[in-house]
């Protein structure tokens, strides 16, 4: 999982630039075709923009409600949580039983 953070933050990034990029165009394109001083078109890709980010914040706020708080975690946290999801509790129980995992992330499940 710690191998893929990088990937994800570059990930992340290319899309944010792509963004920054494109969007001048798509708002001088949107300028140059409607009439001067209107701007209807440009306010309504920008609440599309933000309604369709504002969406995208719930979406992960709930998967999070979900999966009971794993992205407030720390890195090694979330993944012996993550793994403790995929088990069964016969398992899980097992594995805290043995100490294989800390007692602090037995209380997430």
């Amino acid at each position: 999982a710690e191998k893929q953070l990088g990937t994800a933050y570059g990930v992340a990034t290319a899309l944010q630039n792509t963004g920054l990029a494109f969007t001048p165009l798509v708002v001088g394109y949107l300028q140059a075709n409607s009439a001067p001083g209107d701007f209807t078109e440009i306010l309504t890709l920008f609440t599309l923009c933000g309604v369709v980010g504002g969406g995208f914040a719930v979406l992960i706020w709930h998967t999070n409600q979900e999966t009971n708080g794993v992205l407030d975690l720390p890195s090694d946290q979330a993944a012996e949580m993550a793994a403790l999801m995929l088990a069964e509790d016969d398992e899980a129980a097992a594995m805290l039983s043995a100490g294989k995992i800390k007692k602090d992330i037995a209380a997430y499940l």
